[in-house]
Order: C-alpha cells, then sequence, then structure tokens
C-alpha cells in the first residue's frame, strides 16, 4: 500500500503522472495524457491486477473513478467484468482535469477517499479559429517602438500564436515579432530589434496565427499606425502668476518634435476649494498641432492665495475621441494673494442688546455676521474690522472691547442708534465693499418676540416657536437665524450664521440643519421699518416627546476628596412649569468603558439655585452624575451625564503585619502587608519608613524594605505608613536591636609630660562606639615610621604613658583606635590622627651636626672672598693719591726723581718700646687727638695666637707673610714682615680697616703702617667737613701724610712699627718696580717715636725735601 501511495504524492506536487505496472494494483487505458477536441467522447478503462496480493480479495465492483477528487457519477461508468469498470463521458467540456481510478477501502475511518490506484491527465480543447483571438492592441509609445498585445480565448490545448507585420503596399517586406522581445501574448519592436521598429510607415497590416495539434488559423488587420501614437508626457514649468492668472510653459519631447500628424493639447486644472472630480478644462484651440514649445496663459481663475493643481496632456492628432492621452505632466502653483473677494454678510437684525445694570444710560451691544468663506478671504492675516461707527449719523472714535471671527462687542455705548461698518481684511489690504449694521435708538426700537424655544426632533429636524410682542402690528416680519456651536447659550455662537425670513404672522417654524452630528444655536429678531429688535437667543433644548426640557449645561466646579461641586444653567423654565428645585442622581460606576453602577444610584433634592455640592462621596472613586429639573407636578429629562473622579485621600487604615527579618550591624530587613484595598482611597506609590528620626520611602508598591546604614549595637523603633497623595497614619511600631560592629574613629590623643622622661596620652571614646568598647590598640612609633613601631593593646581604658629613653630619636607618634568583640568576631576601628610626643634628647645628631659645619663654613668662606676684594679694591684707589713725607725721610730715597720710592726704614730700637710706654703715651693723648684718629679694628685669623700674645700683638700668616697686629682701645694696626728673598709682588695688602659709621665718609679711615710694602689714606671726604685744629705734636709710630684736600681731619696718622727689622714703604702712584727696591743691607736710621704733622707742616715739609741730601 505504502508504495502506490508515495507515487501519487509524487504527482501531485510535481504535476508529473508516474504510473508504473509493478506499482500499481490496476492500469488504466489508454495510459498517460489525454488530449480530445471539444465534441470527441472520453474512454478510460481501469482493470485490477489480479496478480498483486493487495487486490486478490477485490473485484470491479470495489473499483470507481474520481475527477479533480470528485466522484464521477455513476451512470458515467460501467463494469465491464469481475476485474475491470470503463468511464464513457460523450462530449466532455473543454478542460484539464486529472482523473484517477480508485477502490473503496474496509477501513473508511483511514480511508476515507479510497485508495488511488492510476491516473490519467485529460485536456479537451479546440482547433484555433472555432474562437477568435481578442483585444488586439497595437500602440507606439512616443513613437519610439511599437507593442502589439491580444487576448487569445481560453483553450485547454497548448496553443501558440505568431503575430507579422505587413507593410501596405508592399509584397515582400514584412516584420516578424522579435525574438528577443516576444512575451505571451504580445510583441515589441524597437529601433535595437531584428527587425527594427519603422517610424515612417503609416499603414501596416497584421496577421495573427494561432496553431495547435488540431490545426491553425490566422486573423487579419488592418491599422494606422500614427492614430496608435501615445505620446510621453511634456516637461512642464511656470514662468509667471498673478491672482488670478497662471502663464504655462511645456515642451514636446523627441522624437514627437517631427510628428507628421502633430499633437494636441489638453490643459485641466482644479482649485483645492473644490472637489478632485471633475477638472477644469481650459481652453486650449488657440494652440497649434506641430510646435515644440507651448506657452499658455490660464486665466479667469476664481481663487486668489490659492493652490491650484494643474495638468497638461497630449495625444496625436490623428486619434478620434478621448483615448491615448499622454500621462499628465503636473504642476501644483499658488496664486498671488489679493485683497478679500467680499464683505462679511450682514442683516438688518444681526446684532444684539444686552441691558446693562442702568438700562436708562447705556447697553452693550454684539454685532454678528456671517463670516465669509475661506476662498474668498484671498490672503494671510486675515481678519474682520469695524472701520467705522456712527452714533446719530455722527462719526464717533468707538472701539470695540474685542473682536472675533463671528462677531464684535462694544460695552457701554449709549441708547442712541449706531451705525457699524465693517469690512474684511488681510495683509493686501481690506475689502472693496462693505457691510453695514443698524441699532436703532432705543426708544424706537421694536419689541422682542417673547417665549422663544427650540424643541428638538429627529433627522436634525427643530421647531422653532415664539410668541409676538406687545406691539405686533408694527412688526414687518421675522428672521430666524442659526449656527453650528458647541456649547449651547450663554456660550456666543462663533459658527457660521445663517437666517431665514418669515412673515408677521407666522409664529411657528420648522428649520432642518444640514449635520445632525452637531449642537446649533438659534435666535430670532423682530423687523420693521425703523430697524430691528436685535437677536433674541433660545436659552435651552427641549425633547420633543418630554414635557420638560432637558438641561445641557451642567458642570463641575470644584472637586474634593469626599465632595463634588457642581454648577449649571437654566434659563426655559417658563415654558416648562413653576420651577420647584434641581434633582442630583449620582453612583460610583466600574470605569469609564463600563459606566455601570456599582451601587444603587442615589439622589439629593436641592432649592432653587444654580450649584450644589454633593458630600460624603468615597475618596478616589468615579461617579456618574445627573441634574434633572424638579417642578410641582413632575421631574424632568436627566441632563447628559457627566463623569468627574474625587480626588486621592490618605488610606483609611495603616499597613499590617509589620515584621522583622535579618539584622545585622548596620543592615536591617522589615517586611508588611498593605492595608485592605477597600481602604486604600487612591493608588499607594509608596510606603514611607520612620525610625530613630530618619524617614525612608519605598519605590513603588513594595511591601519590604531593607534598611541600610544603621549604627551598629543601637536600638531603633520602626513604623510604617501607606500613602497615595498622603499618608495614612503609622502602623504598631516593631523594636530591635543591630548587631555589635565597628566603632567609629577616636579623636586625637591628647599628650601631657609628668616628668622628662614620661608623657601620659589620654583619648575620648568614639562618638559612634558600635559595640561594647572591649579594649583599646594604641600604636607608638617614631615619626619617621621606619625605625621602632610596636602595639600596645589594653583592656578598656583611656590613658596610657610613654616613654622618651635617651636617643636619637627627637619625637614620637601615637595613634590609638577602638576594639570591639562579638563571639569569634573582632571588629577594628580606624586609627585616629597621630598624637606626637616630643622627647628630650641628649647629644646631637651627626646629620644635624653635619648641617651646622656647612653652615658655618659657608659664612667663613664667603667672608674671605669679600674681604679680599675688599682688599684689593681700596688698595687700587691709594695709587690714586701722592704720600709726602717730612724732609727728614725724604733724604731716606736714593733717586729723586723717580716717580716711585722705595725707603728702607730701620727698625732699630724699636724693640725696646715697652707696651707700657705706648699706653701711657695715649693715656697722655688728648680728646682732640682722639678725633684726628679714626679707630680701626682689624680682626684675626687665629683667636689662639692672640690669646698667646702677651703684648695683646695678633701675628696673622696671609700666604708666606706674617701679618703682626697691635690693637688697644682706641686705634689698631698691622704690619707685614717679607722675607729677605722674596717677591714684592707675591705679597698682599694688609693693614685695611673696617668701615666706619661717620657722617663725612663713606669708608672708615684707612691706615698703613710704615714698612708695610703700601700706605692707605683716607678718601677724601665732602667739602662741607672743616678741618680740626692741629694737636700738639707727640711721639707717635705714624707718619704724617699730604692731602691737597681738606678732610675730616688736618692730621695724617702713620702706622707704629715695633719691629726693628727691615721694611718698606711704597711712595708714589705707580706700580711697586721690585728692581728699585733696596736690599736687606740698606738701613736707615728712623725716629722710633712717632709724631704729628699738621697739614701746613706737611707742606712746608714737602718744599725742604729737596735740600735734604740722602
Amino acid at each position: 500500500m505504502g508504495p502506490v501511495l508515495q507515487a501519487f504524492h509524487v504527482y501531485s506536487l510535481g504535476s508529473v503522472i508516474l504510473i508504473v505496472d509493478f506499482l500499481c494494483f490496476s492500469v488504466t487505458i489508454p495510459r498517460g495524457d489525454i488530449i480530445l477536441e471539444e465534441g470527441q467522447e472520453l474512454r478510460i478503462r481501469c482493470e485490477l491486477n489480479v496478480n498483486h496480493v493487495e487486490v486478490q480479495d477485490k473485484n470491479a465492483s470495489s473499483l470507481y473513478f474520481v475527477r479533480n477528487e470528485t466522484e464521477v457519477p455513476g451512470e458515467l461508468v460501467r463494469i465491464l467484468n469481475e476485474s475491470a469498470i470503463e468511464l464513457l463521458d460523450p462530449a466532455p467540456k473543454p478542460s484539464d482535469s486529472i482523473y484517477s481510478c480508485r477502490f473503496r477501502h474496509e477501513d473508511r475511518a483511514q480511508f476515507p477517499q479510497g485508495v488511488g490506484i492510476c491516473l490519467n491527465r485529460v485536456s479537451v480543447g479546440f482547433r484555433p479559429g472555432k474562437y477568435l483571438v481578442t483585444n488586439i492592441s497595437c500602440i507606439s509609445y512616443n513613437w519610439q517602438n511599437l507593442t502589439c498585445s491580444w487576448t487569445p480565448p481560453q483553450n485547454f490545448i497548448k496553443t501558440e500564436y505568431q503575430i507579422v507585420l505587413y507593410e501596405v503596399g508592399k509584397r515582400n517586406p514584412y516584420y516578424k515579432c522579435p525574438e528577443t522581445t516576444r512575451r505571451e501574448n504580445s510583441c515589441t519592436w524597437s529601433h535595437s530589434t531584428e527587425p527594427m521598429y519603422r517610424q515612417a510607415i503609416e499603414n501596416y497590416n497584421i496577421t495573427i496565427t494561432g496553431i495547435n495539434s488540431f490545426g491553425k488559423h490566422t486573423q487579419y488587420l488592418v491599422f494606422n499606425s500614427y492614430e496608435r501614437v501615445l505620446p510621453d508626457k511634456p516637461k512642464l514649468s511656470v514662468l509667471n502668476k498673478t491672482s488670478n492668472s497662471i502663464l504655462l510653459h511645456w515642451q514636446v519631447l523627441f522624437p514627437l518634435e517631427t510628428f507628421p500628424p502633430g499633437l494636441i493639447q489638453k490643459v485641466e486644472y482644479q482649485p483645492r476649494w473644490e472637489s478632485r472630480d471633475p477638472w477644469h478644462t481650459a481652453d486650449t484651440s488657440s494652440l497649434g498641432l506641430r510646435n515644440v514649445n507651448y506657452t499658455f496663459h490660464l486665466t479667469n481663475l476664481k481663487y486668489a492665495n490659492t493652490h491650484y493643481d494643474i495638468r497638461v496632456f497630449m495625444k496625436s492628432a490623428k486619434v478620434e475621441g478621448d483615448s491615448l492621452w499622454s500621462e499628465p505632466a503636473s504642476v501644483t502653483v499658488k496664486t498671488l494673494p489679493d485683497v478679500p473677494s467680499s464683505p462679511p454678510k450682514t442683516d438688518v437684525g444681526t446684532f444684539e442688546i444686552v441691558p446693562r445694570d442702568h438700562p436708562h444710560h447705556d447697553r452693550d451691544v454684539y454685532v454678528y455676521w456671517q463670516q465669509i468663506p475661506d476662498y474668498s478671504k484671498n490672503g494671510d492675516d486675515f481678519e474682520y474690522k469695524v472701520i467705522e461707527v456712527k452714533e446719530a449719523g455722527i462719526p464717533r472714535n468707538i472701539l470695540p472691547t474685542y473682536v472675533t471671527k463671528a462677531f464684535a462687542k462694544f460695552d457701554r455705548i449709549s441708547n442712541n442708534a449706531h451705525e457699524f461698518t465693517i469690512i474684511a481684511s488681510n495683509r493686501k489690504g481690506r475689502s472693496v465693499d462693505s457691510s453695514k449694521v443698524f441699532v436703532p435708538n432705543k426708544l424706537f426700537m421694536p419689541s422682542e418676540p417673547v417665549s422663544f424655544t427650540k424643541v428638538a426632533y429627529d433627522q436634525g429636524i427643530y421647531e422653532l416657536s415664539w410668541k409676538a410682542s406687545n406691539r405686533h402690528h408694527l412688526v414687518d416680519n421675522y428672521t430666524i437665524f442659526w449656527c453650528d456651536n458647541e456649547r449651547e447659550r450663554p456660550y456666543q455662537c462663533e459658527g457660521i450664521l445663517q437666517w431665514i425670513f418669515v412673515d408677521q404672522n407666522t409664529f411657528i417654524k420648522n428649520v432642518t440643519v444640514p449635520d445632525i452630528t452637531k449642537n446649533y444655536q438659534f435666535a430670532i429678531s423682530a423687523n420693521s421699518k425703523d430697524g430691528s429688535s436685535g437677536m433674541v437667543w433660545a436659552k435651552c433644548t427641549i425633547i420633543h416627546n418630554k414635557v420638560i426640557g432637558k438641561m445641557n449645561d451642567v458642570w463641575v466646579q470644584k472637586v474634593g476628596s469626599t465632595s463634588i461641586e457642581l454648577g449649571w444653567k437654566l434659563d426655559c423654565s417658563g415654558r416648562i412649569g413653576v420651577l420647584q428645585g434641581f434633582r442630583i442622581f449620582y453612583c460610583p460606576i466600574i470605569n469609564l468603558q463600563n459606566p455601570e453602577c456599582t451601587e444603587p444610584q442615589q439622589n439629593t433634592t436641592v432649592g432653587d439655585q444654580s450649584s450644589a455640592t454633593i458630600h460624603n462621596l468615597r475618596p478616589y472613586r468615579t461617579y456618574r452624575i445627573s441634574v434633572a429639573v424638579l417642578t410641582i407636578s413632575e421631574t424632568g429629562a436627566l441632563s447628559d451625564p457627566i463623569y468627574e473622579t474625587t480626588l486621592e485621600a490618605a488610606p483609611e487604615k495603616p499597613p499590617m503585619n509589620l515584621r522583622l527579618g535579618t539584622v545585622t550591624n548596620t543592615t536591617a530587613h522589615i517586611s508588611w502587608d498593605p492595608p485592605p484595598p477597600e481602604s486604600h482611597n487612591g493608588v499607594i506609590s509608596y510606603y514611607e519608613i520612620n525610625y530613630s528620626s530618619l524617614t525612608y520611602n519605598t519605590s513603588l508598591n513594595e511591601t519590604e524594605a531593607l534598611l541600610i546604614n544603621l549604627k551598629s549595637h543601637k536600638v531603633y523603633s520602626v513604623t510604617v505608613s501607606a500613602c497615595t497623595k498622603s499618608c495614612s497614619k503609622p502602623s504598631a511600631s516593631l523594636k530591635f536591636k543591630t548587631n555589635i560592629g565597628t566603632p567609629g574613629e577616636i579623636q586625637q590623643p591628647i599628650v601631657r609630660f609628668t616628668n622628662s622622661t614620661q608623657a601620659l596620652v589620654s583619648w575620648l571614646p568614639p562618638a559612634l562606639k558600635g559595640g561594647n568598647l572591649d579594649f583599646y590598640d594604641i600604636e607608638i612609633s617614631d615619626d619617621d615610621r621606619r625605625n621602632s613601631t610596636f602595639i600596645i593593646r589594653q583592656a578598656n581604658r583611656t590613658e596610657t604613658l610613654v616613654s622618651c629613653p635617651n636617643g636619637k630619636t627627637k619625637t614620637k607618634e601615637v595613634r590609638v583606635r577602638a576594639v570591639n568583640t562579638d563571639g569569634n568576631m573582632t571588629y577594628i576601628g580606624p586609627w585616629s590622627s597621630p598624637g606626637t610626643v616630643a622627647c628630650i634628647v641628649s647629644g646631637m645628631s651627626p646629620f644635624m651636626l653635619g648641617l651646622i659645619y656647612i653652615f658655618f663654613f659657608t659664612i667663613f668662606a664667603g667672608c674671605a672672598v669679600w674681604a679680599g676684594k675688599t682688599s684689593w679694591y681700596r688698595c687700587a684707589k691709594m695709587k690714586d693719591f701722592d704720600v709726602k713725607l717730612p724732609p727728614s725721610l725724604n733724604a731716606i730715597c736714593d733717586d729723586k726723581n723717580k716717580e716711585q720710592h722705595e725707603c728702607s726704614l730701620p727698625m732699630q730700637n724699636w724693640s725696646g718700646h715697652s707696651r707700657k710706654d705706648e699706653h701711657a703715651a695715649k693715656a697722655e693723648s688728648c680728646a682732640d687727638e682722639e678725633l684726628l684718629l679714626q679707630k680701626k679694628e682689624i680682626g684675626s685669623e687665629n683667636d689662639d695666637a692672640a690669646e698667646d700674645s702677651e703684648s695683646k700683638h695678633e701675628t696673622v700668616f696671609q700666604g708666606d707673610s706674617p701679618t703682626i697686629s697691635n690693637s688697644d682701645n682706641n686705634h689698631s694696626s698691622t704690619k707685614s714682615v717679607p722675607k729677605s728673598n722674596e717677591n714684592y709682588s707675591d705679597k698682599k695688602d694688609v693693614g685695611e680697616g673696617s668701615t666706619s659709621k661717620g657722617n663725612s665718609s663713606d669708608r672708615d679711615l684707612t691706615y698703613c703702617k710704615v714698612g708695610g710694602g703700601y700706605v692707605s689714606i683716607a678718601p677724601i671726604s665732602g667739602p662741607s667737613s672743616a678741618p680740626q685744629p692741629a694737636p700738639t705734636i707727640i711721639e707717635n709710630p705714624y707718619v704724617p701724610n699730604h692731602f691737597e684736600n681738606p678732610t675730616v681731619s688736618s692730621y695724617v696718622k702713620a702706622f707704629n712699627i715695633p719691629n726693628p727689622s727691615q721694611l718698606y714703604c711704597r711712595i708714589g702712584l705707580g706700580p711697586p718696580d721690585m728692581q728699585t727696591m733696596p736690599d736687606a743691607g740698606t738701613k736707615l736710621l728712623l725716629n722710633p717715636e712717632p709724631r704729628y704733622v699738621t697739614v701746613g707742616e706737611s707742606i712746608k715739609l714737602n718744599r725742604e725735601k729737596n735740600s735734604v741730601s740722602t
């Protein structure tokens, strides 16, 4: 059974018949596809293969035929024998069907359609020509190709159609369908095909030949190719435009510029204010047929400032009728703006009088008009204006309070007659014409109609009724107005105002409105020859099948969580009876989509008032509210329901079952149950948790929370509140204590010395204990933290002693931290800021000693450099002075003509000069002498040598020359002792003094001891220094000098030469000449006792030196 079903399934997928003998239980004859011409009979025989094991127990009664899954009727099938049946259809209809032979299986549930054995595909058709080809069409697209198409008759026999073009008047030229462009039932010739399309040939003969297995047939027809040209759309543009015209330009595209018959042009346009169908067609009869460029002026356009859709068509001039137009070339153009086409329309009664508190003095006036259509506005910034107001015929400067698109309001105008002039304007200007509304003098106005009422019927019909006034005989007619507006009175109508007139004897009128979905307001005016009464508006709408009208103007004024305040407006109670009050009906609903009451509807009655408040409502509930008019006899119809939701309120009950979860030293987990749903009074958006003066709000509607950042070892009390816009009362409190944790940081320890080697360090417990503070860790370290550092752990004490042993450590740092323990857990707090212990130490560290040595060496080196530089500078200055000696000294010199003189000074008998004599001599000097000699202090480079000298002489060795210093309280002197065989150029200047603090000179007076190598003198002082009187000459070891200018003192102090060694004094300004220096054997005897020489004596001695022989 499986192979047969598999073979049939393969056919169903691939539309291929697979019939194999060994796979089939039977065989059909004829085999394969069967093709029949319409009218031939169909015979198919089905025979069982009795030798097949699967069908040995079957016979012909089990066989039947199926056509396209439908069993063939029994009258078309007959049994030939026990194993064969035959299908005979004398006249099958044209079709393409699948016939299969099947046998019925015993298991009908598993094989309801039987078991297929073998099948045949049967196609019934007809020969070509029996039914002709239709819809033959040949079109030349843009005169560049030719495409022919046709619709063949439905034939279930495969039929091929061939098309051939013949040139009319020629015998041989014909054009078969190109193979490259052949399509099913169509063919195309173009310039690129073979054969190609020939544009110049106007007339063709066409043959279409159909061929199938039953024969062939050819159809003939003739067509004109110029009549079948379909042009491409032209290239369209706009050259210019005005407010009512557009200048167009378009161009005929290649190759239609040379199309022999020419082209007909068509221009259509459509403004956006009108419907899309039909389009307006412009008159293009003046346009030529064979132009390449066309210019067309589209004039007399109706609308300014309006978008126009314009399209241009072309077709061959040979085409008749309205076919074969090209695709349109389209453009959208907006005409230029213009002033409004017309002013707003008005009527004699298009105004309303609103009396004020003092109607005899003034009144408010609404002036209405009918708005012009949008297409007449013609520009941007459109508005209506009241350009002139005349009072009793005299123009007045009266301005409206405000102007809308439907009316203008004037406040507090007089009761005199007024004429209002209204125009429409836009950015381009104002309308040419204007409209006028005349409001008569109050004394001459007709009386208003009374009891004007509207009754609404179905299908947009309103019944309007009114009563005549007491001066009805003066009324000529009535005007009924209506306009669409979203709300009823007292809201002003801003829709399109329309009106009709009725005669004076009509008091009821039906009006049908155009749109039954809109709300309409109605008004009426009474008109006479003197003017109009103005508009009287109907105040409310009455339903036709109710006695009492329905209230349409109900609104909500204020909403609370348990109350709703309503307001309403009712002005037509006189029509519906005596008003007793109002009854308010309300109930909570499921939701706005299902506004059914969840509780029985309640009502409350109020008196004749315009507002009321409903109390005792549930918070956060949506209520359906209606209001009805209450009269003596009945209750009126309910107003349209309004829906309002009360505000949220705090939940009536707090959260329940507050529970404690896991607690650590810094966190605690709590949970709770929400309040009952009926007590929520809104949407619970969060819960407020209060603990130890802290507040924590949960996110969203969570019923658990983790309290973090808690202090260790502290008792907390927690309450929870449920919150909507406000929060409920707190729940019952829950108390818990957090676990032991880490203590806080201790403040900087306080250090207090108890003696020179011990300090008492104390501290305060941390502010955050976090536990029992079981003990403290004390860290004691050197200030550099690289040497000795140790930690002391002590019990719960807040002080300790720190020792300062002798050593090199100067300071110690002490830090403290607190420690808590909880079973096996230890919680160590942070270290405090270090406290400093300044220890007293003996001795100084090598590092500090090194710094001190470097400091003093730097100072000494600097002084030495300064002294050397200063000495060189002062000795260089010495060369500018000529030393004048007494005549006795000049005799010593060997050469009188030399610029430099060097003399050998014998030092005999100087050694016998005792310090005692010197001090005695100095003691005998007068105060005048103290002023002559500036005190000079010369320091020694060797303090130890000064201590060992008996005579307080200081010997300083600079280089190879010893320097001898003699000092006392008043003056000091130095001398340099050269060696016998030493060059003077190697010696340094000595004997320079320090700077004096006198006022007359920048430097101290400088002295040079005779025999020291060079003589230094004081710089010349200013001219203001007066000379001092010369003292008595005494024995003194100083050589007087000569000054050409006055100095501070008139005396020159020479240096003492205490030793009898042979010394030299340089005389003159030039550098020393070592070759002229006298040798050590030359000796001169000098008076060992110095004396003072005045300046005058020095000059005299200078004059006498030439007479003194050496």
